[in-house]
């Protein structure tokens, strides 16, 4: 009786994550006239004319990054708007073409941050073309209904793994994701290709409670996502 007490209890009812992460997954904005002092939200939008597109490190107008990890280098994008003011976009998502824009062509910009302090922090950069279609978009959150913008309709999708901490232990998911009236279920750190677009999977995990009683000011749970319109064949 004592052996087999001993096997359950060596017996893990959920398999631990190994080596389970996710690709990068973010974007950073600023423009001329918007500042920012740290530890507060921040938002902005503009339309304008594309000047540059170019590969490089983070650029010094960026203020704010959303997503999944710093922004060391990626797709700088500046334009333009009507009064001549610069604002400048970069993405860092796998695969993004650097013929994604070019110069000339019109965009307008939706960015969005919220610091999380004593919750995670939420935030968004999204890309339009001159008609109003959303060309790139980069989220993200704590929690599934708070991500910001409503282009992307994210569901919770199948538990893959769980991570055991001594502040206590939560899990990955894979995402059912829902955009222009298409639907995908994205495996964890993967993507999947639509009709014209891609999605890629930049992390979700959550926690089934909230541990912050075991370690102070600790969440575990987050979630980032990218949505790519992919160019015409």
């Amino acid at each position: 009786m004592l052996l087999l007490l001993l096997a359950a209890c060596d017996t893990p009812s959920v398999e631990e994550c190994a080596d389970l992460a996710p690709p990068p997954v973010s974007a950073c904005f600023g423009g001329e006239t918007l500042t920012y002092e740290g530890f507060s939200d921040l938002a902005a939008s503009a339309e304008g004319t594309v000047v540059s597109v170019a590969r490089g490190p983070r650029p010094e107008a960026c203020l704010v990054t959303v997503g999944n990890g710093a922004l060391e280098q990626g797709l700088v994008i500046v334009f333009e708007d009507a009064a001549g003011v610069a604002w400048t976009v970069a993405v860092d998502v796998p695969d993004l073409a650097d013929t994604f824009l070019a110069a000339g062509d019109t965009v307008s910009f939706t960015g969005t941050y919220s610091f999380g302090g004593f919750t995670p922090a939420e935030g968004a950069v999204a890309l339009y073309d001159a008609d109003g279609n959303l060309r790139l978009l980069v989220e993200q959150a704590g929690w599934i209904e708070d991500l910001p913008l409503p282009d992307v309709e994210v569901t919770e999708g199948q538990q893959r793994c769980t991570v055991v901490d001594d502040c206590g232990d939560y899990s990955k998911y894979d995402m059912d994701v829902t955009v222009a009236g298409q639907h995908a279920t994205v495996a964890y750190g993967e993507q999947a290709d639509l009709d014209g677009l891609r999605v890629v999977h930049g992390g979700y995990q959550r926690a089934p409670t909230l541990v912050g009683d075991v370690c102070e000011d600790w969440i575990p749970d987050r979630l980032a996502l990218a949505v790519v319109v992919l160019p015409s064949p």
